[in-house]
């Protein structure tokens, strides 16, 4: 396998070579190797939610003019998540707050529900990847304001490993927690006052699991809701989080688990809440399909 260190996330102008899709994926400077977090393979690749796949000569996509672009602007490799995150947060003012709620399309209260940080160099909003067992940041993602055509949206800080986004305080009076795909949605459902907690990706791996289950810990009774992304056709995004219902359910036989889909025309929870939708229409969507045991 190519050095971990050399993935690139793939783009509008270089989708993944297995999927097709512009965001979540990975490939290698030559383009013969991908991590693609939504087709399986044989190979799983934890630390990215992903599988490996070999990639034919005549498939592969060169991404060597799109990684000198976007050189500059990839992040340098920290030693301390948890320092680089609250500096971040420092840097988090009423103006760039305002400026990544415009771009999310959300209210800008709600970044007050997470440790959400901003990094001036990349112009970008920063979100942890957290563990509670021990309480750490252990990965770091940016997701840039104002993204030029073509040019990376997301960057992963290197040497991130992946965990959830998780709000500063439990509810603990809401039992029903909403495991979104990706920090966008996250704020979204959180937006509409539900408990939401964010998915590195659209798929889960066992520290994230271990995660949630230390999430709700102490929930009377936890309901787990797994949310899924609207992709069209090959419907990666919801086979991915029946996948991600099956293995929470497996580890957490306790807890009752539930899969929402936003309705089919609309792509996932933000662009629902976009839309109008409300805190009931989002909960009456949800479908229990594991009661607890």
């Amino acid at each position: 396998m190519s050095n971990p260190h050399r993935w690139l996330r793939v783009t509008r102008a270089l989708p993944c070579s297995v999927c097709g899709h512009p965001d979540w994926c990975m490939t290698s400077p030559f383009g013969d190797e991908v991590i693609c977090c939504r087709e399986e393979s044989k190979l799983p690749a934890p630390l990215f939610d992903g599988w490996f796949h070999s990639i034919p000569p005549r498939q592969r996509r060169m991404p060597q003019a799109v990684r000198a672009k976007a050189k500059p602007t990839t992040p340098h490799a920290v030693k301390d998540f948890g320092a680089e995150l609250r500096r971040c947060v420092e840097a988090f003012d009423a103006r760039q707050r305002m400026r990544a709620a415009a771009s999310l399309g959300l209210s800008h209260e709600v970044f007050d529900a997470f440790p959400v940080g901003f990094n001036e160099t990349l112009d970008a909003m920063a979100f942890p990847a957290l563990q509670l067992s021990p309480p750490a940041a252990i990965g770091i993602r940016y997701r840039k304001v104002a993204p030029k055509p073509g040019a990376l949206k997301w960057i992963c800080e290197p040497n991130s490993t992946a965990g959830l986004l998780l709000p500063k305080h439990r509810p603990d009076h809401d039992d029903m927690i909403f495991a979104c795909e990706g920090p966008s949605d996250t704020l979204a459902a959180t937006q509409l006052g539900l408990h939401a907690v964010g998915r590195w990706s659209c798929g889960i791996d066992a520290r994230q699991i271990d995660c949630l289950k230390a999430h709700a810990a102490g929930l009377s009774t936890p309901r787990i809701v797994v949310v899924g992304d609207n992709d069209g056709e090959r419907r990666t995004g919801a086979r991915a989080a029946d996948g991600v219902a099956q293995l929470v359910g497996e580890a957490m036989p306790h807890a009752t688990i539930h899969r929402l889909q936003p309705p089919p025309d609309i792509k996932d929870v933000r662009a629902w809440v976009i839309a109008g939708a409300s805190r009931e229409d989002v909960m009456n969507a949800a479908k229990e399909v594991r009661r607890a045991s």
